[in-house]
């Protein structure tokens, strides 16, 4: 099988990832524009925890996404965002598990900000992570590819019109509810749901019965 996993969200913490350049952030503007230009960012509350797709805006404070876009940007830049931080231990194995099996593992990602690519393909290959294709694109339904395991509702919705996807679970996903076509993993037992889903979708593609 053909199973497209996401990066940021269920592998990568994008979060964790934007929350730590928050320091190297305001010393960054403090040498390049001055103390006053970095009040603004350091009244960013950044130690909230990420509630809702729109993290920036809600929970930290941020006043638009272009003001998002340059603090992503700026982590790049500084070979830190999207170079640094742990992959999820269950992402891992999930992969890991998944190959063994004989599946294709594509892994798929919305990056676009200059660097991204560079950046991933090194953090990937730091931890060792093995995987068939990367592929960077908004559009994850043109990934061809039997499965999605996703995070994202948009991508997670638009997948799910006619292939199934798996819910990777986070607090910005939680209101989405399970319906034809999407299945869920919950924190903890990723790997095992997965799986197990991943078996059902086989038997019932062998025996021509949606699970």
């Amino acid at each position: 099988m053909d199973i497209a996993v996401d990066v940021d969200g269920c592998g990568y913490s994008f979060v964790d990832a934007c929350k730590d350049w928050h320091r190297g952030y305001i010393e960054h503007l403090i040498e390049s524009l001055g103390v006053d230009a970095a009040n603004e960012a350091a009244a960013w509350t950044v130690e909230n925890p990420a509630t809702c797709w729109d993290f920036p805006l809600v929970d930290w404070g941020m006043k638009d996404y272009e003001t998002f876009g340059k603090y992503v940007r700026s982590g790049v830049y500084a070979k830190r965002i999207f170079w640094l931080g742990q992959p999820d231990p269950e992402w891992v194995e999930l992969l890991s598990l998944l190959r063994a099996e004989g599946h294709r593992v594509h892994l798929t990602t919305n990056r676009s900000v200059p660097g991204s690519k560079a950046a991933t393909e090194a953090w990937l290959t730091d931890h060792d992570i093995e995987y068939d294709s990367l592929i960077f694109t908004k559009d994850k339904t043109i990934v061809s590819a039997d499965l999605l395991i996703e995070d994202n509702i948009d991508n997670i919705l638009a997948w799910s019109f006619d292939r199934p996807v798996i819910v990777w679970r986070q607090p910005w996903n939680d209101e989405l509810e399970v319906a034809p076509g999407i299945f869920e993993c919950q924190r903890g037992t990723r790997v095992a749901d997965i799986m197990h889903t991943i078996r059902a979708l086989e038997a019932a593609k062998a025996g021509c019965v949606r699970p």
